[in-house]
């Protein structure tokens, strides 16, 4: 099997121990590729991961390379079984994981991954766990509050991690518009901050040009 030299979890650590956090344009690189890899989990799998977190990420330094693992608490929602409440690591957890539910209130969806995705974004450019809940009823009070971002975080950043985060689940973007978001634009754009080959679509002159050398380390 495939062996990754490290996970997004050991980074944040790595950086925190020295006092820094991931540069805005690696902390893009990074999102984007969560994003992308739940798009394609959500909508080509048809699945809910239901347990993203930094150390569910694993991390290619040198190449930028990013991958999502450990699938053993993924679940098709839609299969006509009951879905516990019981899911995802208790700082990356949705609201609707954490509070009861009224009876005829909509089971939970794959907005639960974004929210946990929003989340572990937030902990990339801080740190350090945005809602580092002690208890489910501690973690509770913390999604309850408004989420305080860093104010070296870009602007644009700070909008998607915000709408990720949102209280109502239909509220929040999908994968695949997490990914559309301006925040990855100049990801996007000629000359910048080159993707790793990434998908068929990227794996193109661009993307192996021999000038393309960035560090993609803990810059």
């Amino acid at each position: 099997m495939e062996l990754a030299p490290t996970n997004l979890d050991h980074a944040i650590r790595r950086l925190a121990a020295a006092g820094r956090t991931a540069s805005a344009s690696h902390g893009k690189l990074y999102a984007y590729q969560m994003f992308r890899g739940l798009e394609y989990v959500h909508e080509t799998a048809g699945l809910c991961h239901r347990d993203v977190k930094p150390s569910n990420l694993l991390l290619y330094p040198v190449t930028g390379v990013l991958k999502l693992c450990d699938f053993g608490s993924a679940k098709d929602l839609l299969d006509g079984e009951p879905n516990t409440r019981y899911a995802c690591s208790r700082h990356y957890r949705a609201p609707e994981l954490l509070f009861d539910q009224t009876p005829d209130a909509p089971d939970y969806t794959v907005a639960v991954d974004v929210w946990s995705a929003g989340c572990v974004y937030a902990e990339l450019t801080a740190g350090a766990p945005l809602y580092p809940g002690t208890s489910v009823p501690h973690q509770r009070t913390l999604v309850a509050r408004p989420p305080a971002f860093p104010g070296w975080a870009p602007a644009d950043a700070i909008r998607l991690m915000a709408s990720t985060l949102r209280f109502d689940p239909s509220a929040r973007p999908t994968a695949s518009e997490a990914c559309d978001h301006e925040c990855f634009d100049e990801l996007r754009r000629p000359g910048g901050h080159h993707l790793p080959p990434l998908f068929d679509d990227y794996d193109d002159a661009d993307n192996n040009d021999d000038d393309n050398d960035d560090d993609y380390g803990y810059a």
